[in-house]
């Protein structure tokens, strides 16, 4: 006798993460944002706001806080008004990152005080 699933089990297995984002890439993207459209001062306080808190747990580089934000957005000029808006306000700075990862890890550091006092930059 065949073991039958009761009526209501989907004999489908459940989707995959790959699956469903190439559902989500897979539907039509919305019209893209601009900033006369009235739903772009909404759109970027909200990606601003998830930027400064991502900023706030981790120093991001510039690669990493864009690829974040791809994650939570979809519109390409939002995305870079945003990056360039917490570069702007000094929240986001890739040198400062790489200076502080290098310390972090010990990497380097005698490599970057050579060439950094050659390039004329001191230590604050």
């Amino acid at each position: 006798m065949r073991d039958r699933q009761p009526e209501n089990c989907s004999a489908q297995a459940r989707p995959t993460q790959a699956s469903r984002a190439k559902l989500r890439h897979d539907r039509a993207s919305p019209a893209p944002l601009t900033p006369e459209h009235p739903d772009w001062d909404q759109a970027r306080e909200k990606l601003l706001a998830y930027a400064f808190a991502a900023l706030s747990r981790r120093a991001l580089t510039e690669a990493e806080l864009r690829q974040r934000l791809e994650r939570r957005s979809d519109q390409e000029m939002l995305i870079q008004h945003v990056l360039e808006r917490v570069r702007e306000l000094g929240y986001q700075n890739d040198a400062a990152v790489a200076e502080s990862e290098g310390r972090r890890r010990g990497v380097g550091s005698t490599e970057f005080a050579r060439s950094s006092s050659s390039a004329g930059w001191t230590k604050n």
